[in-house]
């Protein structure tokens, strides 16, 4: 039977693991618990051999068959709590997905070297930057700006909708460039995937060759909350409603900064708009 592994990646704090923990719930998935391109922490970091964010464009032969390793889920230092039947991922036939934000800026070259389909999950970079100040991040300004990126050091509301433009420029080059040879990419907007409900949900399923599910047991994406359930120092909070879920979403940030981190991502944000994969109902006219 052949193999696939799906790649799901965006900016952290994107709702990454939740889409991916929707994608396991198909028949015939597993999914990773760490995410392999990670450098934080002493996680798996390509075996050591990344030490922050990474562009890859030319891996060696070593790197090579790390990635091709990881994405034939045959690399147990990439299983983890966050994981999903995953020692099932090496089997014939195993859709393996592997959610890892720090391929954002790579996924050409993962996909070129693992066949792997890139699922590229945006939400707005007003909502990252609430989501970043509720667990006490910053952008990793200094990061990106020792790849290219022209990132400000000033406050974090202005260096996130940089960081934010930055990252999903490039991830859209990626995209493009595998569609000019022929391969699959798909773009999901968080916002349109939390209120889809399980049909919605189910169009990105099919788009990537998976099967459906009758009803859907992950209700809601990973975000700031206004609900009592949301735990302010936990990583994910998954047993929010839709309607909590977009109700919180900005809750760190100030109105006068919303206005200043959308004018200055409009631009990314149109281009990320007219590529997604539209998985809610049209409206009634």
């Amino acid at each position: 039977m052949e193999r696939r592994s799906i790649l799901v990646t965006g900016l952290p704090r994107s709702g990454t693991t939740w889409v991916a923990r929707l994608l396991a719930e198909s028949r015939g998935t597993a999914m990773l618990g760490r995410e392999p391109m990670n450098p934080r922490n002493g996680q798996f970091a390509l075996g050591g051999r990344l030490g922050g964010w990474a562009r890859l464009e030319n891996p060696d032969a070593g790197t090579t068959r790390v990635l091709r390793r990881v994405y034939a889920g045959r690399e147990p230092r990439t299983y983890g709590r966050y994981g999903v039947r995953q020692w099932r991922g090496a089997a014939p036939g195993a859709a393996l997905i592997v959610k890892d934000p720090f391929a954002l800026l790579s996924i050409d070259t993962v996909s070129n070297a693992t066949g792997a389909v890139p699922v590229v999950v945006f939400r707005s970079a007003v909502e990252n930057l609430s989501s970043y100040r509720r667990m006490g991040w910053t952008p990793d300004a200094e990061e990106f700006k020792a790849l290219g990126a022209v990132v400000d050091d000033g406050d974090d509301a202005t260096a996130m909708a940089q960081f934010w433009c930055w990252g999903y420029d490039r991830a859209l080059e990626s995209v493009e460039a595998l569609a000019a040879d022929g391969r699959m990419a798909v773009v999901v907007s968080h916002a349109d995937l939390t209120t889809a409900g399980t049909a919605g949900q189910n169009r990105l399923r099919t788009a990537l060759g998976l099967d459906p599910v009758a009803s859907s047991a992950a209700p809601t994406a990973e975000s700031q909350s206004t609900s009592h359930r949301v735990d302010p120092g936990r990583l994910h909070n998954f047993d929010r409603t839709p309607e909590e879920v977009l109700a919180g979403g900005r809750a760190k940030v100030e109105k006068a900064e919303v206005a200043r981190v959308e004018h200055l991502t409009a631009e990314t944000w149109s281009r990320l708009e007219a590529v997604k994969l539209p998985v809610l109902d049209p409206p009634v006219s």
